[in-house]
């Protein structure tokens, strides 16, 4: 499988921006120039990318995003309509015509941060890198051209929020979850791939020395940006389980409606025909599921702190964020934030997500994020997030550009 990869990697037209980078070596590993990447935390978000997905609540979801941003953003937006939100018409903005991604999928896509990757590099040249099976048409290119940006597309799948970026000293460093690199996982994005072919493909696409796999967390943290936050060179905050009263937790949790694991449940049985024969189901089998889900607790308290032991045996200091399992349940992570420096001030920010229309949104947990981050130097700004429009947290609705 490696040698038809890299023949694929290989074949992908170069970027005229910039020297093609040199032949992955074995392990993932690229030498690089030092400064040659900046990784998302040292951006000043100068720009960010939007995704049009034709839904009317659109201009809600990210409206909160842009009126947090600083005022010197621009805001780029994929759209197949004349028509834009206000809240982005009303800012510096460049409309790019299409929509993305153009692979068949039932829907159309709304997460930036999955859609692609933003490559930037210390001489200003980007590069936007589509996963495999997605593409631009012509006009969308032309306009990203004019901005500065040249496309490819990946010889892998992936999805954005699933990947991050640091550089620590001129090295730089990808690390990618679990679904990219375990071909043989029931949610692998390539299966059959040997995991040593996507380092070394993923190293010569992303520009950088390594590629690191982060271990397995829990299917409905899916996605790296949901569990960490790269806030500073070396510097990272993991979230945390509190297991304290997890009994009494996890029965009320059992009890709300659609909670995680009645969605498990009802997935991995037949469904009765009826909505009482659905309930009677369900409570009979509450003593097995309160069980499941006690276990599934502290396994994902056990597997974070897996994620943090990755980070102190590679030299960062490490700070973890607790968070009600309920709230990861739910997927509303505190960690799924955009961080930038502000370039007129030097001031480290970071966006966080405030879950203000969800019966979990809860002020202790976010004063918590807020008295962390600020501690580390970080201004803390919270941006609304519709969670009940599935639209996910701040770091999935956008992409930054540079």
């Amino acid at each position: 499988m490696l040698p038809s990869l890299l023949s694929l990697l290989i074949a992908c037209e170069p970027d005229a921006r910039r020297p093609e980078p040199a032949q992955a070596q074995s392990g993932g590993s690229l030498p690089a120039a030092e400064g040659h990447l900046i990784a998302e935390h040292a951006r000043t978000l100068s720009e960010v990318f939007f995704l049009d997905s034709g839904r009317h609540e659109m201009g809600d979801i990210i409206g909160g995003i842009v009126a947090a941003t600083p005022a010197y953003t621009q805001v780029n937006y994929f759209s197949a309509s004349a028509d834009v939100p206000a809240v982005v018409s009303t800012r510096a903005h460049r409309i790019i015509p299409d929509t993305l991604p153009k692979s068949a999928r039932a829907q159309a896509q709304f997460w930036t941060q999955d859609s692609f990757q933003v490559i930037t590099r210390a001489d200003q040249t980007r590069t936007i890198l589509l996963p495999a099976g997605e593409h631009l048409n012509e006009p969308a290119t032309a306009a990203l051209d004019d901005l500065g940006y040249g496309v490819k597309t990946s010889a892998l799948h992936w999805e954005g929020g699933n990947m991050v970026t640091d550089v620590i000293e001129g090295r730089s460093t990808l690390y990618i979850g679990y679904t990219i690199y375990e071909g043989q996982s029931e949610r692998a994005e390539n299966p059959g791939v040997a995991p040593e072919a996507v380092l070394e493909t993923l190293a010569a696409e992303f520009e950088v020395d390594e590629v690191v796999r982060v271990p397995y967390v829990t299917g409905n943290l899916f996605h790296l940006d949901q569990i960490f936050l790269i806030t500073a060179p070396g510097e990272v905050v993991v979230h945390s389980v509190v297991l304290e009263e997890l009994e009494s937790v996890v029965a009320s949790y059992l009890r709300e409606e659609n909670n995680y694991f009645s969605m498990v449940f009802f997935e991995s049985n037949p469904a009765p025909e009826s909505p009482e024969a659905r309930d009677s189901a369900y409570l009979a089998n509450l003593p097995q599921l309160q069980d499941y889900a006690l276990q599934h607790a502290q396994k994902m308290h056990t597997r974070l702190g897996a994620v943090a032991s990755l980070f102190v045996e590679r030299g960062y200091t490490v700070h973890r964020l607790p968070a009600d399992p309920r709230m990861l349940w739910d997927r509303l992570s505190l960690v799924n934030g955009i961080p930038y420096i502000d370039k007129q001030t030097q001031q480290k920010t970071v966006l966080l997500p405030e879950y203000t229309n969800h019966k979990r949104s809860d002020f202790a947990d976010q004063l918590a994020a807020k008295v962390l981050l600020e501690r580390l130097g970080h201004e803390v700004r919270f941006v609304p997030v519709l969670t009940g429009s599935g639209s996910g947290g701040p770091h999935c609705l956008s992409n930054v550009g540079w």
